[in-house]
């Protein structure tokens, strides 16, 4: 099977409902993105591989299912992937070679929100998920692993690579602050960008 040109990148940031919006595009009848692979679905096609390492996994464990990413596709007609560790540099690099050869009119959804809690809402989620690697007590946590919850929170910096690589018509930033209020408005924009028709999504809680 020939791959299909992916359209879209879902590029981060973490903790900012990019999981969600994973399972409201996949609900759209003409578009793709992976939903049995990867870790929690985030599958990095664009990662380079090797051995860079947050909190004990690296690019290979994200990439492990990446040549299974579309044993699902149905000929959709746009297709997507999602990594949030798209916008971790510099511990994570991202080919943008790789991007632009595969796709130079490749799109990039960026969601953020307020920095201050959700580097709140990153740390809990580490130390629920991964204590292993997560020192229980905050302060000596933002001591150990201060780069990465800048880095994550830097989003001028990381939107600013896709920009100057791309272009700033392919990147849309999103705030997910008051998410549910502002859902209704945010879905219809999203699909404009991707070039797709408006649909129904059921709401997720709803």
């Amino acid at each position: 099977m020939n791959l299909p040109q992916i359209d879209f990148l879902i590029i981060g940031a973490a903790k900012c409902a990019t999981t969600s919006f994973h399972h409201y595009l996949s609900a759209h009848p003409d578009i793709f993105l992976p939903m049995r692979h990867g870790i929690n679905q985030e599958t990095g096609f664009f990662l380079a591989a090797g051995e860079e390492s947050i909190k004990g996994v690296t690019n290979d464990m994200i990439r492990k299912d990446v040549q299974r990413i579309f044993d699902d596709y149905r000929e959709e007609s746009t297709v997507g992937e999602r990594a949030t560790d798209y916008s971790k540099f510099p511990l994570r690099t991202v080919d943008f070679a790789k991007i632009k050869t595969h796709n130079p009119r490749m799109k990039f959804l960026y969601f953020v929100a307020e920095p201050v809690e959700r580097v709140k809402k990153l740390y809990r989620h580490h130390l629920r998920r991964n204590p292993a690697n997560t020192d229980p007590d905050f302060r000596l946590e933002m001591e150990k692993s201060g780069l990465y919850y800048e880095c994550v929170c830097s989003y001028f910096a990381q939107a600013k690579r896709y920009v100057d690589f791309f272009g700033e018509e392919s990147i849309r930033i999103i705030d997910v602050n008051r998410l549910e209020d502002n859902l209704s408005r945010i879905l219809p924009d999203i699909f404009r960008f991707l070039d797709v028709r408006e649909y129904p999504v059921k709401i997720l809680g709803k």
